[in-house]
Order: C-alpha cells, then structure tokens, then sequence
C-alpha cells in the first residue's frame, strides 16, 4: 500500500512552499513487513519533488505493521497533511458502498484488508 500526502489543495500556493509526505507498506519477501515514510518538497531547480528524510519501521507481522502505519497517518494528518491520492481513489472506489461509515468530521473506510480514517 502507498500514499501521497500534501498539505494544501489551494492553487495559488507557490510550488516551493509545497510539501509531502509519501507512506508506504511492503511486505518484504523474508516475511517482515517495512513501514517507509518520506519527506519531500518541491525543488525549484530540478522543477520535481525531491524526497529526504526516510524514517522506516519493521514489523514481523502484517497486523502491527498496518497499526504503525495508521499512527503514522493519523500524526501527518494532525500536523495539516490532510490531502492524500488514497483519499481520491477510496472515494471513487468505494462510491454507493456499505464500507462507508460517515461521522461528524470523518469517513470511515473499512473492510477486512483496510481500515480508514478520512477527516472531511
């Protein structure tokens, strides 16, 4: 699973001050699963985004690898990155569905493989 988090979605923002966060869960061929968090922003010079600050985490087991990646989701998103592409791609999957749960404030996406918090 992977994700792309940004913290704007106002056009006019200048495309230095844009900033990113990638999120991602592998399941590694040695049984281990590995949660990677990248930072990136935009570079002027190159006219891309320019991903540092790698922090990864390892996990010997599927259910606490989802668990970290969801605190890692859930700080991001406290501290404004409140866009994601997942967020896109959920709400057109999953459009007229039962695994929609809605509350004050956030949708909850959930079935057996995944479960979502997108704040609204």
């Amino acid at each position: 699973m992977q994700e792309l988090l940004w913290n704007t979605d106002d056009p006019k923002v200048p495309l230095g001050k844009l900033e990113f966060y990638q999120l991602r869960l592998d399941d590694l061929t040695n049984g281990t699963y590995r949660v990677v968090q990248l930072y990136g922003a935009w570079h002027d010079l190159t006219g891309r985004i320019v991903w540092n600050k790698v922090e990864t985490d390892s996990f010997e087991t599927l259910h606490r690898a989802k668990a970290r990646y969801a605190e890692r989701r859930l700080a991001l998103v406290e501290r404004g990155f409140i866009h994601s592409d997942l967020d896109l791609r959920i709400s057109r999957s999953f459009e007229d569905s039962d695994l929609l749960t809605s509350r004050s404030g956030y949708l909850l996406v959930s079935s057996p493989e995944l479960c979502i918090l997108i704040f609204v």
